[in-house]
């Protein structure tokens, strides 16, 4: 059976209080020291050994400025809540992990001040929460979302890892750590051509209608397919023509407002007659012989992405490089293609077994909100 609770009945409400960073930085000898929490979405934060700001119980904390709203539980735990940061004690004998997750799932807190998002503990203590008036109910439905948290935390760490492991694999195989074949230093002026001038985003009385290949599908993407965009606008068939885009072309990034976006690549995988590139990338297309998988990782290289970063111009509002000074950049590769092939094909297996992994964590975490939405409202018992 569910029942109607509001928060101030449920718990004590007290905000985090306000020590200065030098009082919680440094440690003596025999002092208490606590985790420092404050409104921060991290785990845990600096330490402090104010023993008058800990609290030892069971709570709940809820950030309270800014992000406003996200709680989590703190068990079995003396710590220090800091800054905007509200401490929820409970008043009745409730399950915390279970309360966490209505508050972060259920609960929608509206911005009550101007400017930057507030909660305050009146405002909170106002909400009304819906709970099952079963503790044992309570306690199942928390373990099985402990264990669905764990499940996901696991695969977070295991992507991170790999993620480190395949980040270090490409700059220690585009850098020719463990060459084989003989490598060549050369400019990309001269094994390819770069063009810009790319189709504007308009729509344009008696012009052909056309897919268009945008900033952001390089920023998120190394590989281009056929199905990459449903933006569309309309160019002449000359626009067309020139704005082509075949198997093997290479799309970079020549303009952004920070250096390190300056340079992303990705490389088109097929011909793709109905799409052409925006003016906000530019189209690289290479001359020689050159592997199509390795097309999308030697971009990728620190040496080539420290250039793009470092040469280019702007006044910090807007960077831009010019294709003159791509083409003056300077990349070592590997001039037999058996190599080119070997290092294309042990970056893609990696990075395929990443992607496997990132969504296998979105099917979790898919499962874990439709868990939630049944076992939170009662629908599953």
């Amino acid at each position: 059976m569910q029942k109607k609770e509001i928060l101030s009945d449920l718990f004590e409400i007290t905000a985090g209080g306000d020590i200065k960073k030098e009082k919680y930085s440094k440690f003596k000898k025999g002092e208490y020291k606590y985790p420092v929490y404050s409104n921060q979405l991290t785990e845990k934060g600096l330490y402090g050994y104010y023993k008058k700001y800990n609290v030892d119980y069971d709570s709940i904390t809820v950030t309270a400025r800014g992000t406003v709203g996200h709680a989590e539980t703190r068990i079995n735990e003396k710590y220090m809540p800091v800054g905007r940061l509200l401490v929820l004690k409970p008043k009745k004998n409730v399950n915390l992990e279970y309360i966490k997750n209505i508050i972060n799932y259920k609960v929608k807190f509206a911005n009550e001040s101007t400017g930057v998002p507030q909660l305050t503990e009146p405002q909170i203590g106002k909400y009304a929460i819906e709970i099952i008036d079963d503790l044992q109910e309570q306690n199942r439905i928390a373990n099985i979302l402990i264990n669905m948290d764990n499940l996901i935390n696991s695969l977070k760490k295991t992507i991170e890892k790999k993620q480190k492991v395949f980040e270090a694999t490409t700059q220690e195989l585009l850098n020719g750590t463990n060459k084989i074949y003989k490598w060549e230093k050369v400019k990309l002026g001269d094994i390819g051509e770069f063009t810009g001038n790319g189709v504007d985003k308009k729509i344009i009385k008696d012009e052909k209608e056309i897919r268009l290949l945008n900033f952001m599908d390089i920023m998120r993407l190394n590989f281009i397919y056929k199905n990459v965009s449903r933006h569309f606008v309309t160019a002449s068939k000359e626009k067309i023509h020139r704005c082509s885009i075949k198997k093997g072309d290479i799309f970079l990034t020549p303009s952004s407002e920070t250096r390190l976006d300056i340079g992303i690549s990705a490389v088109a995988m097929e011909d793709i007659e109905d799409l052409v590139y925006s003016y906000h990338i530019v189209r690289f297309r290479p001359i020689i012989t050159m592997d199509l998988l390795f097309r999308a990782y030697i971009f990728k290289n620190k040496k080539f992405l420290n250039q793009a970063s470092t040469m280019c111009e702007g006044s910090g509002k807007r960077y831009v490089c010019s294709n003159k000074k791509f083409a003056s950049f300077e990349l070592e590769i590997p001039m037999d293609i058996r190599e080119q092939k070997n290092i294309g094909i042990k970056l893609s297996t990696m990075e395929k077994e990443l992607d496997m992994l990132k969504n296998k964590l979105m099917k979790y975490k898919q499962i874990k909100r439709g868990i939630i939405e049944d076992l939170l409202i009662g629908k599953v018992r």
